[in-house]
């Protein structure tokens, strides 16, 4: 009896026991079981309702989409994940943060008002001074009049009222515009808004005067006219001019009349849409969102106001978007596990989260307090905080991979962040493309600072102090930041310890490529960059001041950035901001803080490139005492054509003052780089960025072995007798002076 339980535990404990789920938005039903494709559920509501087990799998058909967001109910354990993924055939599954705007029942042509004014305190007897066309104001669209609506605040009014439009002339009403004026004659008005049909095209950014005249019940044509007898309503007159009789107006007490014009604009079309989408798509395309109704003259241009969502359309949004239709951001999350662990997510894409609430939501994936985290094949787009996102708030955060995706177009790529008293351990990305970080071009023309204050990096890592164990490899980062905002890195590693990065190419990033900083305290420890290259960033002009340029290591603690590591790195075409210090912009800027006292840590810089760059390809600065007295930089290669080359304290060296053996050159003077190179590099191309070396490179066997054993493309290190400098060993499969050699992605043409 007792082996009989033993082993009825043992099956209920293997995964063998674990059971699969299928959910497809189109033919599933929630009442279903749910356990086959042909008796699938429907919605991902149903999957946050349930319970799972260990080893538990859910399956989303491909070629559907859920407007919902995924909560992860459930912990797998160790050795059986509870997964995440896709069946069937077709496009992989997504889950979206937007909503579709209702076809059919939400779309209106574009209706707007404009020169809304009050004139208070109208007696039975007032002039032209005191009440002459009030309304002054232009449309903000062009568009077209269809009405001047007046409002009496006070007791009902009974008055014949004619409306007229004037162009202002600068100061005051001038020639009429329009073609159409409307008399009511002995009309009773109750305290509501009454149109009175007007026709007249109008121009954004032009100022017209909406005007009307009140005579006494029955008296007309005494009422507003010249000095002269002439109806001021029919011939040009001047402003001022004097009421030939009184108005009749509510005589038992003052008045208050509003005015504004009403009109429309055929090409622009408004729906109602509560919260703020930063994001709206029209057949999957990201529209150009432009802050004011006058700049939406382009097919697919919105704003949103008030909450009215307003879109540039020729013809009816519901008719020219049906594939699947015009999109708008509205839920915080896409996919959220928060206290779980033992949880793989693979093969679903997000996109379009959405949030007013800076620097707490707008995550499309989104790991809190969670532990053993796998992401895979994962693509996200359009995240207003950041893409993808793991936070260490309760407990420790460890073991997360994330691997073979991308993140684009969101306000930041990938932040992984500890805090106060936790943060992240062992932490792997490989594989990861991240790109179009708040640097959107013509999505967001005049509307660069949507994401309020927070950094723009394409991948950062806020350590704390706390997060340790950080990986990543195979890594590309490009066109990071914009204008606007001060910390625009690829990369940005914060106080955080124990981290490699290999076999990473950064570019086009408004201000450092990458960033190290130890924040203060003893940080920073154990960092190691090598085999990647850091190219074309930074930014000639930009707004906020800032470090900029290719690498930027600050340390503001005598214990921090010990042991830290560059090798095998290309720095190259890195530009500064013009608006910086001098000391903030380069190729490799070594940057102490005054109050920091001396730092010995072990510094090593071998077998790098470091080319063109703005104001120095290498900068030392030394604000405090000491210097940095463990720094051994070596077997590098710099080259640039003219100008000073290298700043390292307070001195300068030029071109041609890098490497020699006597006084004023720069290894001489410090004792750094005695087996460096000054020279130029050779490179295939870089100007397109191709920085491989040519065969006749000076770089080739010039460098020293520092225990690496492949180079960017996966080649074998050394391929002659002894590893090159760059990150590319160069040679065909034999000799040198063309062929071809095999990489990482296959095999490639080698000059």
């Amino acid at each position: 009896m007792k082996r009989a339980l033993v082993l009825i535990v043992l099956l209920l404990s293997s995964p063998a026991w674990s059971a699969t789920y299928y959910v497809d938005q189109t033919g599933g039903l929630d009442a279903n079981t749910g356990l086959a494709t042909d008796n699938a559920w429907k919605t991902i509501a149903k999957v946050n309702g349930e319970t799972f087990s260990a080893g538990d799998s859910i399956l989303f058909k491909k070629g559907e989409t859920w407007r919902e967001q995924l909560t992860v109910p459930s912990s797998g354990s160790a050795g059986n994940p509870i997964t995440f993924s896709s069946y069937g055939m077709g496009a992989t599954p997504k889950i979206t943060g937007a909503d579709l705007v209702t076809p059919g029942t939400s779309w209106g042509v574009f209706v707007g008002e404009f020169g809304w004014t009050t004139v208070g305190g109208l007696t039975s007897d007032f002039g032209a001074a005191q009440f002459s066309c009030s309304g002054k104001g232009t449309p903000a669209v062009s568009g077209t009049v269809t009405a001047i609506s007046i409002d009496s605040s006070n007791a009902d009014s009974t008055a014949d009222i004619k409306v007229g439009m004037y162009l202002d002339n600068g100061t005051a009403p001038g020639t009429k515009h329009g073609t159409e004026q409307e008399v009511q004659n002995n009309a009773t008005y109750s305290r509501e808004w009454h149109d009175f049909p007007y026709s007249a095209s109008v121009t954004a950014g032009t100022y017209y005067y909406s005007c009307f005249a009140l005579s006494a019940a029955g008296d007309w044509l005494l009422g507003y006219t010249t000095s002269g007898g002439t109806n001021k309503f029919t011939d040009t007159w001047t402003y001022g001019d004097v009421w030939e009789s009184p108005f009749v107006v509510d005589t038992s007490s003052s008045s208050n009349i509003a005015i504004k014009a009403k009109y429309t604009a055929p090409n622009i079309w408004q729906t109602s849409i509560a919260a703020n989408p930063i994001f709206v798509l029209f057949d999957g395309v990201l529209g150009r969102r432009e802050n004011s109704l006058a700049n939406l003259n382009s097919a697919r241009d919105y704003y949103w106001s008030g909450g009215v969502l307003y879109i540039y359309s020729t013809s009816d949004p519901d008719t020219a978007y049906t594939s699947p239709g015009v999109e708008v951001s509205v839920r915080n999350r896409n996919i959220y596990i928060t206290g779980k662990d033992y949880i793989t997510i693979d093969g679903i894409h997000v996109m379009a989260s959405n949030s007013i609430n800076v620097n707490t939501d707008g995550v499309p994936y989104d790991i809190r307090d969670s532990t053993n985290i796998t992401v895979n094949d994962f693509d996200v787009k359009y995240g207003y905080y950041t893409g993808l996102y793991a936070y260490a708030a309760t407990k420790t955060v460890s073991n997360i991979t994330i691997s073979n995706g991308s993140v684009s177009i969101s306000g930041n790529g990938i932040g992984l962040y500890g805090s106060a008293s936790y943060g992240l351990d062992t932490v792997t990305l490989d594989n990861v493309s991240v790109h179009d970080i708040s640097n959107w071009g013509a999505n967001f023309p005049n509307d660069t600072r949507v994401f309020g204050d927070i950094d723009r990096e394409g991948i950062g890592i806020n350590g704390y102090g706390k997060t340790t164990g950080v990986t990543l490899s195979d890594i590309s980062i490009y066109d990071i930041g914009n204008s606007t905002d001060t910390n625009n890195y690829g990369l940005f590693l914060y106080q955080t310890d124990n981290t490699t990065v290999e076999r990473f190419d950064i570019y086009n990033c408004s201000r450092a490529g990458i960033a190290i900083e130890d924040g203060g305290g003893a940080y920073g420890k154990n960092i190691t960059l090598r085999y990647g290259k850091v190219h074309a960033n930074g930014a000639t002009s930009i707004g906020p001041t800032g470090f900029s340029g290719g690498i930027s290591i600050r340390t503001a603690n005598a214990g921090g950035l010990d042991n830290l590591s560059i090798y095998n790195v290309v720095i190259d075409n890195n530009y500064g901001n013009a608006t910086d210090n001098a000391w903030k912009r380069g190729g490799l800027v070594l940057y102490k803080y005054s109050s920091a006292g001396a730092n010995d840590a072990p510094i090593l810089i071998k077998n790098n490139i470091l080319s063109n760059n703005d104001t120095y390809e290498l900068q030392v600065h030394d604000a405090g005492t000491g210097g940095f007295s463990g720094l051994a930089s070596d077997y590098n290669l710099f080259y640039r054509s003219s100008d000073n080359s290298i700043m390292f304290g307070d001195t300068a060296y030029d071109t041609t003052h890098v490497i020699g053996g006597s006084a004023g050159f720069y290894s001489n003077d410090q004792g750094q780089d005695t087996n460096s190179l000054f020279a130029n590099p050779l490179f295939v191309s870089s100007s397109s960025s191709d920085f491989h070396l040519q065969a006749t490179s000076p770089a080739i066997n010039a460098g020293v072995d520092v225990g690496l054993t492949t180079d960017y493309a996966g080649r074998t290190v050394p391929f002659g007798v002894a590893p090159d400098i760059g990150a590319y060993e160069a040679g065909p499969w034999s000799g040198y002076g063309g062929g071809m050699y095999r990489g990482r992605m296959g095999i490639h043409w080698m000059w």
